[in-house]
């Protein structure tokens, strides 16, 4: 059994990992865990715990989507936190609504759904996870850089796979492995 995930891995650009060295610096004293920016990617949808029987499944699946879909690009933005700036959990940067990126989220769960799995019940807001919040003791220093990185371009993503990821636990924390990639097609 793998803990398994479909996703887009994303390189960050120099000007969205300064600004992330800004945030681990001015929160320094605050328990974060921040995330390997070698782990940055934006999920499709979360798997869990799946057989190599149901692998195969949804692999042959981001196949027949990936020949369907043309390579495309969007635009990470702005930095936000979930659930709310009043008790933030999560660090995260946010994407331009592309129908692209709609489409393909769509197709994928259309997919999902025919392989067994549930569609995800809440609406779809693509973003890149870059903390999650353990304890905050500094709110007012987090407000502040947020109301500066609340709209920030950082950088443009040319997608040209999908991938399905496992998230892999080793002593240096949670590696997320690529299972295969699935290059889109035109």
């Amino acid at each position: 059994m793998s803990r398994t995930f479909i996703g887009i891995k994303i390189q960050p650009a120099t000007e969205l990992l300064e600004a992330l060295d800004k945030y681990q610096h001015v929160l320094r004293k605050d328990s974060i865990k921040w995330v390997d920016s070698s782990n940055f990617h934006i999920t499709l949808h979360f798997l869990g715990q799946i057989t190599d029987e149901r692998i195969k499944n949804i692999c042959d699946g981001l196949s027949e989507i990936a020949e369907k879909t043309d390579s495309f690009a969007f635009q990470l933005k702005g930095i936000g936190v979930f659930p709310n700036p009043w008790r933030p959990k999560v660090f995260f940067t946010g994407t331009d609504k592309t129908s692209s990126l709609e489409s393909l989220y769509e197709s994928v769960e259309k997919m999902v759904e025919a392989c067994g799995f549930e569609r995800e019940k809440r609406s779809y807001h693509a973003h890149l996870t870059f903390g999650r919040i353990k304890y905050l003791r500094h709110s007012e220093k987090l407000h502040s850089l947020l109301e500066q990185d609340k709209y920030r371009f950082f950088q443009e993503v040319a997608i040209a796979e999908i991938v399905l990821f496992e998230s892999v636990t080793k002593a240096t924390g949670t590696v997320y492995e690529p299972i295969a990639k699935f290059p889109l097609g035109k």
